[in-house]
């Protein structure tokens, strides 16, 4: 049966709506369409009462899906997810606007659990099984990381979708981390149980600190396609660069390169021995859900 949110998608419950709104309670907590239909009303209404631009209530939304290449199997294995907002004033993605993001605690939490929704939604999807998808990455905030709330969404919604651990990788930014440390590695430590994979951002921006690394359950390093770039056209920074991915590497610790725009860069990103590459040489991945 159609779903009246998404008039392409059929309802996997096999219930029926009227005038926009489900029919039955129980419809209205499992389905996955309402519930993404749901978050992006309240997310509209969130961002507009926090700084952005005007428009962002009328603007429409489209999800953002980045492939991530994988050097080892020489193809594209996962989706980096975030929500691009196409306003009358500008096109952006939500995970640039943190500081607008952070600065409410509800926005911050509610744009965490949908990003979390999309990417367990996209696993299950078809199309994600044609193209061999893996993983699917978001960007979360330590504060989001930090809420008992979030931690117990999230098992509900592994659990939901029967997702495989390690699917889903939570991507921390390095200069938002680490001022309550031993807490945030019982929260992640916890998370890792659940079925969920850190990721570290950022990483060599000026906040580097090395003890992340080993005291916390990072199973993968990105390095910022700032830093990248430079190496890209310093010899000193790059040498560097490779001796900082040779320590991760003996750490048994997946290396992602974001910033690899041109063959050239991806190149040498994979001269260097990281894992995963990011970067507009990265084709999308068109994916439904």
């Amino acid at each position: 049966m159609n779903c009246k949110y998404n008039p392409d998608a059929i309802c996997r419950h096999n219930l029926s709506c009227i005038d926009g709104f489900l029919q039955k309670k129980d419809c209205v907590e499992k389905c996955d369409i309402y519930s993404l239909y749901q978050d992006t009303q309240t997310l509209k209404l969130l961002l507009k009462s926090n700084g952005f631009p005007k428009s962002t209530f009328t603007s429409k939304f489209e999800d953002y899906n980045q492939g991530i290449y994988s050097v080892r199997n020489d193809r594209i294995e996962g989706v980096e997810i975030d929500l691009k907002i196409l306003s009358e004033d500008k096109t952006y993605l939500l995970s640039e606007e943190s500081e607008l993001v952070l600065a409410d605690p509800q926005l911050a939490f509610r744009v965490g659990i949908y990003l979390f929704r999309k990417a367990c939604s996209l696993l299950t999807t078809e199309a994600a099984a044609k193209h061999q998808i893996q993983f699917a990455e978001i960007n979360v905030s330590v504060f989001v990381c930090m809420q008992r709330e979030f931690l117990n969404e999230v098992k509900w919604i592994l659990k939901e979708y029967h997702i495989r651990p390690g699917a889903v990788i939570l991507r921390i930014l390095e200069d938002e981390a680490m001022e309550s440390q031993a807490e945030l590695k019982h929260m992640m430590d916890v998370m890792v149980d659940a079925g969920v994979t850190f990721s570290l951002g950022n990483y060599g921006t000026g906040y580097s600190n090395i003890s992340y690394v080993y005291e916390l359950p990072f199973s993968r390093i990105e390095i910022t396609k700032d830093v990248f770039a430079t190496a890209l056209v310093d010899e000193r920074a790059r040498k560097v660069l490779k001796n900082s991915i040779d320590m991760l590497n003996e750490l048994q610790i997946d290396i992602v390169i974001s910033g690899a725009d041109t063959d050239q860069a991806k190149r040498l990103a994979m001269e260097m021995g990281c894992s995963y590459i990011k970067g507009n040489v990265i084709p999308s991945i068109n994916v439904d859900f």
